[in-house]
């Protein structure tokens, strides 16, 4: 009696009860979703390379040729072949040009091959026109304009022999906000389909590579027609390669951090080429004096541009994106917890 009337003066409490229940299916069920996402986790911190950070490095090119001797007394099947030929009616669209005769005419290797900072143009065709007083080549609006120009010796054009034996070097170096340079990595050269065709070890060059092999890398062919090129021409009018030009993308990718591999961190640089059909390679024009003649010529060029674009990136152990990813981690844990 004497306990139950002190209880009723101390204060009270209550505290909730939890109850747990085991079910075999749930927890394999749970199991598998944690182990998932574990796999989930590793695959995305390690294997993706989550802790590091990427730059697109800097690069860096230089080229230069090697010695070239054209083939004497060579004959070729594109010199005043007729097939050659390509007389567009629509002059409007070709910038007021016509190819009514094309003969071949061996030219400087300075007017052949031309360097750029990031550039590789080699000359296929050159459109001559006359710039004295009885010549009118200023700018041609009607066919037979262009074709008279023809026949008063006014106008021609030539190809350049033997392009294709143009051989030309060049190194590359890239650089990165905590590389100060690194030149020549290793790299490999991959053809149209994707082929490992060249492979440069590590502080090597990129020597003797001919127009042909680049060319081949391209799945590009200077004798065969360049399809879709001029509008309202069938593709077996279509004018050649060789005639037009072509501009040729050579995608140089760097990397060193490789998605799904975590034992090769080599820096490595994948160069591949991309041409962009149905657009002419169109090298610009100059004036020139002919001493030959006695007086001034424009000359029009197309040809095959190499435009070298650097991309990919270069990646280093990064502390802040590692903390990142594992309390990003974490967090996923919990919530599956």
């Amino acid at each position: 009696e004497v306990w139950n009337t002190v209880k009723t003066y101390l204060p009270s409490y209550s505290t909730p009860r939890q109850a747990t229940y085991t079910h075999t299916g749930l927890s394999i069920v749970y199991t598998v979703l944690l182990g998932c996402l574990f796999i989930y986790i590793v695959c995305t911190v390690l294997l993706l390379h989550k802790y590091a950070m990427f730059e697109k490095p800097q690069v860096t090119l230089n080229f230069w040729d090697s010695a070239y001797i054209p083939p004497l007394n060579t004959t070729h099947v594109y010199c005043d072949n007729s097939s050659y030929n390509f007389l567009p009616e629509q002059i409007a669209v070709s910038g007021g040009y016509i190819w009514p005769s094309v003969s071949c005419k061996q030219q400087d290797v300075a007017d052949t091959l031309v360097f750029q900072s990031a550039e590789v143009d080699i000359v296929t065709m050159m459109y001559y026109a006359m710039l004295k007083p009885t010549c009118n080549t200023t700018k041609f609006i009607e066919f037979g304009e262009a074709l008279q120009s023809f026949k008063d010796n006014c106008s021609y054009a030539t190809f350049t022999p033997d392009v294709e034996s143009i051989v030309f070097n060049a190194q590359h170096a890239f650089s990165t906000s905590w590389i100060p340079y690194k030149n020549n990595v290793h790299t490999r050269i991959l053809d149209s389909s994707g082929k490992v065709v060249r492979d440069v070890p590590d502080s090597a060059p990129l020597l003797g590579f001919t127009v042909a092999d680049l060319l081949q890398y391209s799945g590009i062919n200077l004798d065969e027609r360049h399809t879709d090129s001029f509008i309202g021409v069938a593709p077996e009018e279509s004018p050649f390669y060789r005639l037009t030009g072509v501009n040729i993308l050579v995608k140089m990718t760097y990397t060193n951090l490789r998605n799904w591999n975590l034992l090769d961190r080599e820096y490595r640089c994948d160069i591949t080429f991309h041409p962009q059909k149905g657009i002419w390679g169109a090298l610009g024009a100059d004036v020139t004096y002919n001493y030959e003649l006695g007086h001034n010529e424009r000359r029009s060029k197309n040809g095959v541009r190499f435009i070298f674009i650097a991309g990919g990136k270069i990646g280093h152990f990064d502390f802040y994106s590692f903390v990142l990813s594992v309390v990003s981690s974490i967090v996923m844990l919990r919530i599956v917890h």
